[in-house]
Formats: C-alpha cells, structure tokens, sequence
C-alpha cells in the first residue's frame, strides 16, 4: 500500500482497520485450529481477496483492481513483497521476492540472489493475496505466469522480518557492494519476551506444539541482529519494535466491537514504546539520517534522478519534426538536454524553457 499505491500512513491504517474487521471479525464456525478440527483454513480467501481488490481498485488512477504490481516507471518507489514460494519440482519452499523493478542477476554467482530478472507479471491483488496467505488461516494461493503455475503462502512464515532479505537484495544491484545503502530502518511488530504455557496433553498440548512451530517460523529478532552485524561497518541501521506488550498477539487477534480493545492496546503500547528513551533516540536519529539523505538526492548534483525516483517524471522531444520520432521517451533531462542540442540547436536560446515543457508524470499528462 505504501510502495505500490502510494497511500500515506493513515490511508494504510484506515484500510488495514476494514480489513481486519472485514476478515478476522467472521472466522469460519468450524476449521482446522479448533476441535474438531475440520480441514480447512480458519478464514474464507474469497473475502480477502474482495477487500484487497476493493483497495486496489479505490487507489487506482485507473478505477480499476487489475493493476500490475510491477511498475510502469521502475525507478519509481522501487518496492519489494516477499512470499514462499513452493517449488513444483522437488516441493521445497523458498522466498520469492515480488518485486516492482527489473532486478538484473549479478555478475557474481549467489545462491541468496532471489529470482533474479524481470518482474513477475502479477496484479497488485494477487501479490498481496500471496504475502498473506498465512498456513491454517488462508489457503494458499496459486498464480500462472507463462504456463506455468506457482503456490505461495504468506512470507511472515520463514521471513517475517523481511529485512535482510531486502538489505541483501538492494546490495546485489551493485554487485553486493556494501556502501550501496547508506541508511536502514526495520519496523518491527513486537518483540516475544513473554514464556509459551507449557500444557502436559490433549489439544492444548497439540496447539503449544503448532503454535511453536509457528513462533520458530516467524522468529523477527535473529534476522534482526543477523543485520545488526551486517550493517555494523557501511551502513546506519535502525530497529524499531515495541518491547512488551504485542510481541505474542496472535496474527489474528480482533477482540472487542470492530476490534477496539485489539487496535486500543496496539496504540497503547507503541505509544509507550515510542515515548521511551529509546524510542526517542530511534526516531530522532534515523529521521536526521534520512532527511540529510533526502537532501542530497534532492539537490541539483542529483535532481534528474530524483525527479524519476520520487515522481516518475520522464521527457519527451515536443518538436513535432524530430528526426528520432515525436514524444520519444528519455531517462532523466540531461539525456534530452543532451538530444536538444545536438539535434534542434534552434531550441536552445530558451533550453531550460524547453525543457520543463517538455516533462512527462507517469499519467502522461503535465501537471
């Protein structure tokens, strides 16, 4: 939502608001994670799958919930969602990285360099319906892509902190140079510091063991200090997670009418924590590293980029007798400065004119 859809922070927490009511507040009388335990997952996709269209279709400049996940400007809030992937061949689940971007395969062999290449031909619906598709909570979704199809399941299962999947992934666009990100910042979802019952039989018993897998399986604060120390020499890392409080809700915990006791105890301790010394110091700190990054991208050494990254803009030749074709495409201004002069010195007493008539936004319309 944020990378994707562009909403802002409040947008995605409204959304997420409906759609946990929409979908934990109506589980399945009957299903596989309570006595009698009948074979099917707690949650109906179908009704999932409706509120992640809805949001898609609500956001889209299109009005419609069939826009692809990969970008039409790829250099554009490059964005990465993570699901596991189950192979046909030998049934083994690995992550798959969907990405928003062309992610070339490096030149160095790297058996961590998560399928590489162009982006998936997947609907934003389709990949948020993937990364969700929690075991015993949602079937598992199968997507085609050139014949050939694929089960996912939900990423937070094996990759629930996702960020040294996404460190390492940024670094092999340079060919895992470790200077390539300057600042990091992991948002967590709560640290589990509390002791798991220990029950001696019967369903309890069964449950403690499922629930323990699962705990094993979402485990965040390993991956945590794994880029703690990764990160230790090039780059700023930050790890926000709330200390007490949160850490062992359940993935579909929604108590109280539309949720209310649920979402006043997740305010309540992520307030606390971000009102502690240390949360303080987090915030603080990591927002001055970002805005002094921020800056510099912004500048005018860097404008042209920025203007891609941030806003999509493009440009295009206006002069309708262009030997290269009306409207051709350029990367960033310089590259059409550059074709301005070689090929209509004419334009170039009112060049920088010019050229801002001649920038494009991702709706291929001027502002």
């Amino acid at each position: 939502m944020l990378g994707r859809l562009h909403m802002s922070v409040d947008e995605c927490l409204e959304a997420y608001e409906n759609l946990a009511d929409h979908v934990f507040g109506r589980p399945r009388r009957l299903h596989i994670r309570k006595p009698p335990w009948i074979p099917r997952d707690k949650y109906d996709h179908r009704r999932l799958e409706k509120i992640i269209k809805d949001i898609v279709k609500e956001r889209s400049p299109t009005g419609h919930n069939s826009t692809e996940f990969r970008q039409p400007n790829e250099d554009m809030c490059r964005t990465i969602v993570i699901a596991w992937q189950k192979l046909n061949v030998t049934g083994t689940r690995i992550p798959h990285l969907f990405r928003s971007y062309h992610h070339p395969k490096s030149t160095q062999d790297d058996i961590l360099e998560r399928n590489p290449g162009r982006p998936d031909n997947y609907k934003i619906w389709q990949v948020g319906r993937a990364t969700s598709a929690a075991p015993f909570y949602f079937k598992a979704v199968r997507l085609e892509e050139e014949d050939e199809k694929s089960e996912y399941i939900d990423g937070g299962f094996g990759a629930n902190n996702p960020t040294e999947e996404a460190y390492r992934s940024v670094k092999q666009l340079s060919n895992n140079n470790p200077r390539t990100v300057q600042v990091l910042v992991s948002i967590g979802t709560g640290k589990n510091l509390e002791a798991d019952p220990n029950p001696s039989a019967g369903y309890r018993l069964y449950m403690a063991y499922a629930n323990t897998a699962a705990k094993w399986a979402t485990q965040s604060e390993a991956t945590h200090h794994t880029t703690l120390d990764a990160t230790r020499t090039f780059a700023d890392y930050f790890r926000l997670n709330v200390e007490h409080g949160i850490g062992k809700m359940k993935l579909d915990a929604w108590k109280g009418k539309k949720g209310c006791k649920t979402l006043e105890l997740i305010r309540t301790k992520t307030r606390d924590y971000l009102n502690s010394q240390e949360g303080q110091q987090q915030i603080s700190t990591s927002a001055r590293q970002l805005v002094n990054v921020r800056r510099l991208r912004s500048s005018n050494m860097h404008i042209d980029r920025w203007e891609r990254f941030c806003h999509g803009v493009e440009y295009a030749c206006c002069v309708t007798t262009c030997p290269d074709g009306k409207d051709k495409r350029y990367e960033d201004r310089q590259a059409l400065r550059r074709h301005i002069q070689e090929l209509h010195p004419d334009k170039c007493n009112m060049l920088e004119s010019f050229l801002d008539e001649c920038k494009r936004f991702p709706d291929d319309t001027k502002p």
